[in-house]
C-alpha cells in the first residue's frame, strides 16, 4: 500500500513537473518568437529609412525642353552601382547596418510603366474635355467683346492648363519609355543586410519613373498657352484667345513639375 502511494506520488510531481516546463519552455519560446520579429521589424525599418534618407540626392533628371518636350533615356546598371557604391552603402553603414553581398539585374521598363500610361492617358482625355469646355467660354466671350468675362474666365482654367500641360508631358515620357523601340531597362540591386546582432534582410533597390521630381519648369501664361495648342485633342479656336486678349493676358507664372528616376527601396 505504501508502495503504491509513492507511486502515486512520483507520479503526480513528474506531471506537474513536465506540464510546468512545456509551460515556462513554451513561453520562452514566445517570447523569442516575439523578439526576433521586433529585431527584424526595426532592421528592415532602419535600413528603408537609410535608403530613403538619401533617394533624393540619388535621383537621376529626365532632361525636358522649354517646350515641355522630354528625352527619356534609362538609368543603367553602372548608374545603380555608383549610387550604392557612393550613397546607399555608407547610408547604411552610418545606421550600423553591413552589406554582406550584392548582385545586380534588369528588367524591362515597358512592363513596369504600361499601366501607368494607360492611366496618365485616361487622366489627360478626360482633362483636355474639360478644358476644351472652359477655353470654348473664353473665345466666345472674347468674340463678343466681353473681354471682363473673358479674362476671368481664363485666369480661372490657368490650374486646368498647367494640369494639361503636365499629364501630356508625363504621357509623352511614358510613352518613349514602353515603345518597343526604346528597350529602356530599369536596374535592380539585391542587396544583403546584416545588423550588429547578426540579424539580416534582403533590400531591392532599384529606380522607378517618378512623375512629381523635385524640379520643376515656370512658364508665362502666354507661353502656356502657346503650348497648349500642340496637345492632342485641345481645339484648334485655342490658337486664336492670344490674337483676342492679346496683352489682357496676365498672371502668376504656371509651375510645371518635372519627373525624374528615382530610388526606391523594398524588402524582398
Amino acid at each position: 500500500m505504501v508502495l503504491v502511494v509513492l507511486l502515486a506520488t512520483i507520479v503526480t510531481t513528474l506531471l506537474v513537473w513536465s506540464r510546468y516546463t512545456l509551460r515556462v519552455g513554451g513561453f520562452t519560446q514566445i517570447q523569442d518568437t516575439q523578439q526576433a520579429m521586433a529585431n527584424r521589424a526595426n532592421l528592415e525599418q532602419t535600413a528603408l529609412n537609410a535608403v530613403n534618407s538619401v533617394s533624393l540626392q540619388a535621383s537621376v533628371p529626365i532632361s525636358v525642353s522649354q517646350s515641355l518636350v522630354p528625352t527619356v533615356t534609362g538609368v543603367n546598371t553602372s548608374q545603380l552601382q555608383s549610387t550604392l557604391t557612393n550613397t546607399v552603402f555608407p547610408a547604411l553603414q552610418k545606421q550600423g547596418l553591413t552589406v554582406k553581398s550584392y548582385s545586380l539585374y534588369t528588367t524591362p521598363a515597358s512592363a513596369v510603366l504600361q499601366t501607368q500610361l494607360s492611366q496618365v492617358q485616361s487622366v489627360l482625355n478626360a482633362a483636355v474635355n474639360s478644358l476644351n469646355v472652359i477655353l470654348q467660354t473664353v473665345v466666345n466671350d472674347a468674340v463678343r467683346l466681353d473681354f471682363s468675362g473673358a479674362i476671368s474666365a481664363l485666369n480661372a482654367s490657368f490650374t486646368a492648363i498647367q494640369n494639361v500641360l503636365f499629364l501630356n508631358m508625363i504621357a509623352s515620357a511614358l510613352n518613349a519609355v514602353v515603345s518597343t523601340t526604346s528597350g529602356v531597362q530599369i536596374p535592380h540591386a539585391i542587396v544583403d543586410v546584416a545588423s550588429a546582432t547578426g540579424n539580416t534582410i534582403v533590400l531591392d533597390i532599384s529606380y522607378a519613373f517618378q512623375e512629381y521630381g523635385p524640379k520643376s519648369m515656370p512658364l508665362t501664361p502666354a507661353n502656356a498657352l502657346s503650348l497648349l495648342t500642340s496637345v492632342q485633342g485641345i481645339g484648334t479656336f485655342v490658337s486664336s484667345i492670344p490674337a483676342l486678349l492679346g496683352s489682357l493676358i496676365t498672371g502668376s507664372q504656371l509651375i510645371i513639375p518635372l519627373p525624374d528616376w528615382a530610388l526606391q527601396v523594398a524588402v524582398v
